[in-house]
């Protein structure tokens, strides 16, 4: 590929993974309300509910679709994370191009080597490296700094299906406590 077309098509590649990032990401944030407000309804169904046979089998099919919510958040957040890695992929191989002067085929060597990275902690580890190089600020801001470096609003999602399923499950026991003493 001549060098004229690397960068428009690095940029759209960088725009397009941002993008998808960003569907994702409201995927992920849609997915979750939808989900509490039905988890909500259904609690509220079976606090009014007699039938204690109905209300264990409902507690049942809240566990298992718990269980699915989680998988399907886990695997929306390595999706949004692979779309922002190739992002940043593209934006660090511009950068390299713009502003360090590289030619072919030395600018494909960050890419090569960020995706070569086989867990978050080296590749981390690999992009400290590259901005001490570059002596430069980001021009495109794709981790924003936290006062609290754990605190992450991923987090705060696993922690609310958590928090759900935690409920749900002793609430669970405590109609099969009820069903037997009843019974």
């Amino acid at each position: 590929m001549p060098e004229t077309d690397l960068v428009p098509f690095l940029s759209d590649c960088m725009k397009e993974n941002l993008t998808h990032a960003r569907h994702v990401e409201n995927e992920i944030h849609s997915f979750t309300g939808v989900y509490m407000a039905v988890v909500a309804g259904l609690l509220a169904f079976n606090f009014s509910n007699s039938d204690t046979g109905m209300t264990i089998a409902l507690y049942v099919i809240q566990l298992i679709a718990g269980g699915i919510a989680l998988g399907l958040i886990h695997r929306w957040y390595g999706v949004f994370d692979n779309h922002s890695n190739a992002a940043k992929n593209a934006y660090l191989t511009l950068v390299d191009i713009n502003l360090n002067g590289e030619k072919l085929p030395d600018p494909l060597r960050r890419m090569r080597e960020l995706q070569k990275c086989t867990d978050s902690a080296s590749r981390k580890e690999l992009i400290k490296e590259y901005k001490k190089s570059d002596d430069l600020e980001s021009m495109y801001l794709f981790d924003h700094p936290r006062k609290v470096k754990w605190l992450r609003t991923r987090w705060f999602i696993y922690g609310f299906h958590f928090a759900i399923l935690i409920v749900v499950f002793v609430l669970f026991i405590h109609a099969i406590i009820v069903y037997l003493l009843a019974g």
